[in-house]
């Protein structure tokens, strides 16, 4: 019985743990694509890269969600 209910516990954790990181990649999507993109061109990337292509990316949907709201007025 101990066993199942551990069994049981971590499948919850596993889920809880899937999901979440399910959701930082969907909200994260064209930042995820950029990198593959890039990836696949140079193969490899360093940090100061992939924060740039981050910064990058949120800016132009930031700057596109602007744009949606004032042309919703």
């Amino acid at each position: 019985a101990t066993g199942a209910l551990i069994d049981e516990e971590v499948k919850e954790m596993l889920k809880v743990a899937y999901d979440k990181a399910k959701k930082i990649i969907e909200d994260h999507r064209e930042v995820m694509d950029e990198i593959a993109e890039f990836l696949i061109e140079k193969e490899t990337i360093t940090g100061k890269e992939f924060m740039e292509i981050f910064h990058k990316v949120r800016d132009e949907a930031n700057e596109y969600h602007q744009e949606e709201l004032i042309f919703a007025e």
